[in-house]
């Protein structure tokens, strides 16, 4: 829980913050988060303008100037007000002069410690946007008064002065005048005041002196036990800059930053990867999707398989020998050559005769090439495969073509090579069968010539390759 410590002339004071407001709480547990505000009048605010340095040397400037103010104390720190590092600006050195109380109070902290600011320094910072540029900031406390003056936005003079409702307008005047004096107000200008109390007891001399009363913004408003404390509260839990805490009394809660900043990047880097990589995450999922898929139908498949082999079984038959006849019969079927191979190779045969025709055709399957046809091989194999490989099976097609009696021999013998060389030139096939193997030389013909057709046999084999593994045992 967020919990803030008050260091003021009382003592020190917890509060917690509950539904925006704030209250007065015991002491914060070990894992709370802390964060102090002191209002003591060693606090300290200078202005510096500051030269044209860069680096080492703009740091040991600063070092040099913190260490001259303050002596005597760890808690200080300087902000930038204005100016960068190629224009010089406005740094502010803040701290406190004496350690004493702040040591005092922080001796038996137990609680993680955010850091330490001094009340003048954050009331010059929630100024800068809730009132005028040029004004005058007085918070009443217990037993004090603390006093901020803003001139164009930048703190020029605090004060930290006795509280008492009659003196309190006196010191405002005084503050006043000594602003005057020293020329950094005009005299008889105007100078409004922000009095974050009640302002019914100033009376009216501080209008008749020229400083106005200005009404409260909204955002001052005092809410909860913490009064008009809480808008210091509010902007103190954002740990804005003027900390003062040395690192030491620090440590747990940078390493717990730390530690967060670790976990962070871890979880960035692995957001990065998986966003890197989606496309290959994406693609295991799937993967692994298909393993389980396949894993379910291989157990379903098994299943059933077990239940066929159970019903076949209870039949008589040998399970394992059903299921070698159907595998063969059913990669028989993929592996043979269909009715258009044979019909697309005797076409092939007469493509170039167009008076030649098919008059019938027949196949089938035979595993011994060496009685196809019930021939020996021709010599016309330019196409053939070598017939010796154990897994070649063969299919016999046998057709006769019908060839005109109205042509000379020599014409016929002609028709006769065109027809072996078209078969020839199919990959594959290898002639059987033809009337060439037949054929005699030299004999003569007379007489009338046979007006019917002659039907003349051929015979080819094709092989293919065998895919059954237990061709050679068929059931």
């Amino acid at each position: 829980m967020k919990t803030v410590m008050l260091i003021d002339s009382v003592g020190p004071r917890y509060f917690q913050r509950l539904n925006g407001q704030w209250f007065i709480a015991p002491k914060p547990a070990r894992d709370d988060q802390l964060w102090v505000l002191f209002d003591l009048p060693e606090e300290t605010l200078e202005v510096i303008d500051m030269p044209r340095l860069f680096g080492n040397d703009r740091s040991s400037y600063i070092a040099r100037r913190l260490n001259s103010t303050f002596q005597d104390s760890p808690y200080r720190a300087a902000h930038t007000l204005s100016g960068n590092l190629l224009k010089p600006g406005k740094v502010m050195l803040n701290g406190i002069g004496s350690a004493k109380d702040i040591d005092t109070a922080l001796a038996d902290l137990d609680t993680t410690l955010v850091g330490l600011w001094g009340c003048a320094a954050l009331l010059s910072q929630v100024a800068l946007k809730n009132v005028p540029p040029d004004v005058m900031l007085a918070l009443p406390g217990k037993h004090q008064l603390r006093i901020v003056v803003m001139k164009n936005r930048i703190p020029v003079l605090i004060r930290c002065v006795q509280h008492d409702a009659e003196s309190d307008a006196g010191e405002i005047q005084l503050t006043r005048q000594y602003l005057e004096n020293q020329r950094i107000t005009e005299r008889g200008k105007p100078l409004p005041l922000l009095y974050l109390g009640d302002s019914s007891a100033l009376g009216e001399g501080l209008s008749k002196a020229g400083i106005p009363l200005l009404y409260p913004p909204k955002a001052f408003a005092p809410k909860g036990e913490a009064g008009w404390m809480h808008i210091l509260f509010e902007h103190l839990i954002t740990s804005p800059p003027c900390q003062l805490a040395p690192l030491p009394l620090r440590a747990r809660h940078l390493a717990t930053n730390m530690r967060v900043l670790a976990y962070l990047g871890a979880v960035a880097s692995v957001a990065t990867a998986l966003y890197l990589s989606e496309s290959d995450v994406r693609e295991l999922y799937d993967l692994q999707e298909r393993e389980i898929t396949i894993a379910t139908d291989i157990q379903s498949a098994t299943t059933e398989r077990d239940r066929l082999a159970e019903i076949i079984k209870s039949s008589g038959a040998d399970p394992e020998l059903v299921r070698k006849a159907a595998q063969f019969e059913l990669q028989e079927i993929k592996s043979a050559p269909g009715a258009n191979d044979f019909l697309q190779i005797a076409a092939a045969a007469i493509s170039k005769l167009p008076d030649l025709r098919i008059n019938d055709l027949t196949f089938h399957a035979s595993q011994d090439p060496s009685s196809s046809c019930n021939s020996t091989a021709s010599g016309d194999n330019t196409g053939a495969q070598d017939m010796t490989d154990s897994s070649i099976r063969h299919a016999e097609i046998q057709f006769s073509i019908a060839m005109p009696a109205d042509k000379s021999p020599s014409t016929i013998s002609a028709m006769r090579k065109k027809i072996a060389a078209s078969l020839a030139s199919i990959k594959g096939v290898k002639v059987q069968k033809s009337p060439l193997n037949n054929s005699r030389s030299g004999v003569l013909k007379g007489g009338f010539s046979n007006v019917e057709e002659t039907l003349e046999q051929w015979c080819v084999s094709i092989p293919w390759k065998n895919t059954s593994p237990d061709m050679a045992e068929k059931p």
